[in-house]
């Protein structure tokens, strides 16, 4: 594999100014020249891809923040997946039970390996990803998977390491969906309250709330196998999905033509949000710094006898 599989903007450890890491997955479209997948003619690739996140996290190296983005397709591997998310059909030999779970990715075929794709004509599978050898499936793991989710294991070590704390934010985008209760601008995922503390989910909400954006909190997109495998509250390691509604970043709404206004705006917003929630996570490491402090008990000054003042004889 000559082409590079990932890019990573780290800068120097004394350069950056706050505890958060931002990571792009699924933007890309790009297929390596050895593989062709097969995807039929009429697949609407942008119901995989997160259309223009790339876009509206171009300036956020600005910041000095490491910002990690797959550059290898999802219809190749998906490294938001686990590993043992691998449909057993999509198998040529048997497979042995810890590379099989079974989750909604895997029966809607949309695992580690995609084996569902959504087209003008209906669901269709792709046939490249599908009578694999377990050789093929290992060769897309170390080749395409493994790289990017080092490189953002060894970056969150790092920072936290360096900060005492940690901050992912996993970036994405989303169809609405009023039908099913999912009209909101942007939802925050944090697996039902396990992967960020309450205080960084409300003021990640407030602040986007002011900037005249509608929030969701609960139900949709509660975070994939990124931010699963990136948080521990007991030692202040945080990870937070943030998916932002598809039309905020395209003109007319129903396309997936960029509007570059849109995309201005929500550079905007993502620059704030990133400087909001690490000045956040700053005062807050501070706090509890404080908090963690034993508390100081002061020596009793030793007794020192008072001089009595008479006006009587002295013997």
């Amino acid at each position: 594999m000559s082409e590079p599989t990932f890019d990573a903007i780290i800068p120097p450890p004394e350069k950056i100014p706050y505890p958060i890491v931002v990571s792009n997955p699924h933007s890309s479209v790009f297929l390596p020249k050895e593989y062709d997948p097969g995807l039929p003619a009429d697949i609407t690739h942008f119901d995989m891809i997160d259309l223009h996140v790339e876009k509206i996290l171009d300036r956020v190296p600005h910041l000095n923040i490491p910002l990690l983005t797959q550059l290898v397709s999802r219809y190749i591997i998906d490294v938001n997946k686990g590993l043992d998310e691998i449909h057993p059909s999509q198998v040529r030999s048997h497979i042995s039970p810890d590379m099989y779970r079974a989750t909604p990715n895997t029966r809607n075929g949309l695992g580690l390996i995609p084996k569902m794709v959504r087209t003008k004509s209906g669901i269709q599978n792709i046939p490249g990803n599908d009578n694999l050898s377990l050789d093929e499936i290992e060769r897309r793991i170390s080749e395409y998977y493994q790289p990017y989710r080092t490189a953002l294991n060894e970056t969150l070590s790092n920072i936290h390491r360096e900060f005492g704390m940690s901050l992912l934010l996993d970036i994405h985008t989303m169809w609405r969906m009023p039908y099913r209760g999912l009209n909101a601008d942007i939802v925050l995922g944090h697996r039902d309250g396990l992967s960020c503390c309450p205080e960084i989910l409300d003021s990640a909400t407030q602040f986007l709330q002011q900037k005249g954006l509608t929030v969701q909190t609960e139900r949709f997109y509660q975070g994939g196998n990124i931010i699963q495998s990136h948080f521990n509250l007991s030692q202040q390691k945080h990870a937070l999905q943030i998916e932002f509604a598809n039309d905020l970043l395209v003109s007319p709404p129903d396309s997936f033509d960029a509007d570059p206004d849109k995309i201005s705006f929500l550079n905007d917003v993502m620059l704030g949000l990133i400087e909001h929630l690490g000045e956040f996570s700053l005062e807050r490491l501070a706090m509890l710094r404080e908090q963690q402090k034993p508390p100081q008990t002061h020596a009793q000054e030793p007794y020192q006898a008072h001089e009595v003042s008479s006006n009587g004889p002295t013997l």
